[in-house]
């Protein structure tokens, strides 16, 4: 989980044991899981193995370590594991028997209901088993679950493929061993084969005949240890092209079986939401007095909720010791989660877990009692603010605060505001990111003691203006010093305008003749059109299509801009409107949501939206460019805003404060029942929503 897609790390293992303390209040004498090693001299390894089942954060298992006959200094590496750790047990065979026999050894004598088949030289995530075991609970139709894999040491790649098609098995093996499995359907279906060159395979296979299902979580959560030499490697060609043909001669029906989701049916409203499984998995506090903090937010995408969300949980994390653990309630691709995951591994993709919403608040019932949290702050989440009324009534001790950036009011009227104000008696505090917004958001019914506005604000050590910098990029570049540039930076969607700022670009270079160059740096969707724009109007050689750059990156670009160009339709207060006053770029944009909030007149322009302000943009534009004394003056008033009233420990300091002194509010009285068939309801309505549009793409494909 914490490996970048884009600059994958194979050096940084999975072996920090220090993020979480296993508590239980009795003694653990059947465990939940049994995780099964077959050993043979692998003394090397197994000590990082055991690294990172410690890591684990699901703490209710016991490992069975079935020694197949090691030599004697390997014998006591495991024998020590077993003295260190009371959920080791040692099995021992007075003659090598083979992986695959050594498994079924464990599995006889494991006392868990899932069964954990992990190498002796291989490595899980911290929540790897958490996970599974989640998966498990939540489908009984499931039988067994991995994840996506990182191959590491001798051969280094990120393997994505997994249990979503049980056709492809009929051809090779598409995943390695590591799988959490249901012990009684792994004895219904005979165990391991132990006279097969190839186990692991044909253990799938006799799965899949027996009609069971598995499922790939999409996270990296594996860690497969690739060797020079392998057994399967070591056979000739046409041993292999033998045993493939014993496997097609063996199980011909599978190819038949259809592939199942778990997306299940919808159900009863009037049902009760599941109550997971907490047993066993009491996480115990590192400090007495342990600040817990769970961020409820929809992915972990690139934009600046998503930077403010990081820098929020890194600062507290750092400044205050909060510990954080992160959920996040809708499908994405999260492209900053390896960010997020430096900060915590305590990280739940919920929609990589099910892909029923309904299940979504007893997973996060579950996830707040296991690890006692005590503070619940929800952003931009539309599902976290559903299920908050339900959640209080049954977690009445948790205080929960949402934080909102704007109001939508295209969108279910008004977005995640509104619907922050309609749970506000259920809030200790709702936050929110302008007055603009607070009296927004006053108007729709939340109490005006109740709200809190905290700016978003930016870490002014890192967005800073570097001259030398500015100087090396303008220089690759190819912009001279004398010509002034023009930023426009975002997402390419009808939100930002883009095309809009292409006319007004067109406009400006037919009224000025100062020389200037206009930047467009990000993807989206109107990407395209705006490069096809730029040739109609032959700004070729003006505009520069930068595309999507990693946010570190971005401020490499405000050092070679004068100008950040923001003509957006809707804007609460953009965190690149402070990353681009911090660095000394002069904010020309919207006055939309709470922007003058931080542009003064001192600082930059903002143009109301009307009839005129396509001439309004034009002739601030050329002004500035034809006064670049003028520009200098805005760019020291801009530093001096933000670096006196919006840097980001001024914000983070008073999300503290808020978090712990929540308002006391007069909750209404419905009561628990109403509440649960209220949740279910909108939860099954989502559902039907998405089930909806899954049919019209497919329609809309024929």
């Amino acid at each position: 989980m914490r490996i970048s897609e884009r600059y994958p790390n194979y050096a940084d293992l999975p072996l920090n044991s220090s993020w979480y303390r296993h508590k239980f209040d009795e003694p653990l004498t059947i465990p939940v899981v049994t995780i099964i090693t077959a050993y043979k001299d692998h003394g090397e390894y197994i000590g990082q193995t055991y690294q990172s089942i410690l890591s684990q954060s699901f703490g209710a298992w016991e490992w069975l370590i079935v020694d197949d006959a090691s030599d004697g200094a390997h014998r006591q590496i495991i024998e020590h594991l077993g003295e260190s750790e009371p959920r080791v047990r040692l099995l021992w065979c007075t003659e090598t028997k083979g992986p695959a026999a050594a498994r079924n050894i464990a599995v006889r004598e494991a006392k868990g209901r899932y069964i954990l088949i992990l190498d002796a030289d291989d490595l899980i995530e911290p929540t790897f088993i958490e996970k599974c075991v989640l998966v498990l609970e939540l489908h009984p139709e499931c039988t067994f679950v991995n994840s996506w894999i990182v191959g590491f040491g001798h051969q280094c790649y990120l393997w994505r493929r997994g249990f979503e098609k049980i056709a492809p098995f009929y051809f090779r093996n598409r995943t390695v061993c590591t799988a959490l499995i249901r012990k009684n359907e792994l004895l219904e279906a005979g165990g391991y084969p132990e006279n097969s060159i190839h186990e692991d395979w044909e253990l799938w296979l006799r799965l899949f005949r027996q009609g069971c299902m598995g499922y790939t979580i999409p996270e990296f959560l594996i860690w497969y240890r690739r060797h020079a030499k392998s057994r399967v490697n070591r056979l000739t060609l046409l041993r292999r092209l033998i045993y493939h043909l014993e496997i097609l001669w063996k199980y011909p029906p599978i190819i038949r079986h259809k592939h199942r989701s778990l997306t299940g049916g919808l159900k009863d409203p009037y049902d009760d939401f599941r109550q997971l499984l907490t047993t066993g998995n009491n996480l115990e506090s590192s400090m007495p007095d342990q600040k817990n903090l769970l961020l409820i937010i929809p992915w972990f995408s690139m934009g600046g909720a998503d930077k403010f969300n990081l820098d929020l949980a890194r600062v507290l994390g750092e400044k205050y010791g909060y510990r954080i653990t992160f959920i996040t309630t809708l499908p994405s691709k999260h492209a900053w989660l390896p960010e997020f995951a430096r900060i915590t591994p305590d990280i739940f993709n919920l929609a990589n877990i099910s892909q029923d919403i309904t299940d979504y608040p007893s997973m996060i019932r579950y996830i707040i009692n296991s690890r006692k949290i005590n503070k619940v702050l929800i952003s931009n989440s539309y599902l976290g603010f559903q299920a908050v009324p339900w959640l209080k009534e049954n977690l009445p001790d948790v205080d929960f605060f949402a934080y909102s950036h704007m109001e939508e009011d295209y969108w279910r009227c008004g977005g995640h505001p509104r619907m922050a104000a309609a749970i506000d008696n259920y809030l200790g505090k709702n936050i929110v990111a302008s007055n603009h917004l607070k009296n927004w958001m006053q108007l729709r019914g939340a109490v005006p003691e109740h709200i809190e506005v905290c700016y978003i604000n930016v870490d002014t050590d890192f967005w800073r203006e570097d001259r030398n910098l500015r100087t090396t990029m303008r220089k690759n570049m190819n912009i001279t010093d004398s010509q002034v540039v023009i930023l426009l930076a975002g997402r390419m969607v009808p939100q930002k305008r883009p095309e809009l700022a292409l006319k007004i670009i067109s406009m400006l270079q037919a009224k000025t003749k100062v020389s200037f160059v206009f930047l467009i740096v990000g993807d989206g969707p109107l990407l395209p059109r705006l490069k096809r724009l730029a040739r109609h109007r032959r700004l070729n050689g003006l505009v520069r299509f930068i595309g999507e750059v990693p946010a570190e990156d971005m401020l490499n670009f405000y050092q070679v801009a004068d100008i950040f160009f923001m003509p957006s339709h809707m804007e609460g207060i953009s965190l690149a409107l402070y990353e681009a006053m911090a660095t000394r770029t002069v904010p020309v944009g919207a006055a939309v949501g709470g922007q003058k909030e931080l542009v003064t007149p001192e600082c930059g322009f903002l143009i109301p939206q009307n009839s005129c302000e396509l001439d309004s943009y034009v002739e601030i534009l050329a002004r500035l460019l034809d006064n670049p004394e003028e520009i200098e003056t805005f760019k020291d008033n801009c530093r001096f805003r933000v670096e006196s009233l919006f840097r980001l420990d001024q914000m983070v300091e008073k999300i503290n404060e808020i978090l712990n002194n929540p308002s006391k509010s007069a909750r209404l009285n419905i009561g628990k029942e109403f509440l649960r068939m209220a949740l279910q309801t909108e939860t099954e309505h989502g559902k039907i929503t998405l089930f909806a549009k899954k049919i019209a793409q497919r329609i809309l494909k024929l």
